[in-house]
């Protein structure tokens, strides 16, 4: 028999499959026991638009991620655990976060110099109407 997996928890990211296809993410945001043993009322929060809380009423096994049916229709909810950074992009990242910094004041006083610039050209007046005005009716 094949080890149980973790259920999932209060804040948990899950997407949720329907006929065996990815239909949306949620939040897991509440996990209360039910009034039937072994079964629990969770909220998830939909991340779809409008975002909204509903309550589904699951058991046990339906919150280790095993299929289960809805009015006869396929469902299951899988825990997304977002990838984790390994070192060589740690690495990249603190790396572009120093270059940045060490740029800063190159860019202030590049935006210093257009902003001038702005200030000391012409002005230029546009016109929508195409009539010359040295023509005379």
């Amino acid at each position: 028999m094949a080890p149980k997996k973790k259920p999932i928890v209060e804040n948990d990211l899950v997407l949720v499959y329907i006929q065996h296809q990815p239909a949306f993410f949620a939040r897991i945001e509440k996990i209360t026991p039910d009034v039937k043993k072994n079964w629990w009322q969770v909220t998830l929060l939909i991340l779809q638009l409008p975002v909204q809380p509903t309550t589904w009423i699951l058991d046990e096994n339906q919150i280790r991620e095993e299929d289960f049916t809805m009015g006869g229709i396929p469902v299951r909810l899988e825990k997304v655990v977002p990838p984790s950074l390994d070192e060589d992009t740690t690495s990249k990242i603190k790396d572009l976060k120093t270059a940045t910094e060490k740029n800063k004041p190159e860019l202030k006083a590049s935006k210093t110099r257009q902003t001038q610039a702005a200030h000391t050209a012409p002005a230029r007046i546009l016109t929508m109407n195409s009539k010359k005005t040295d023509e005379k009716d």
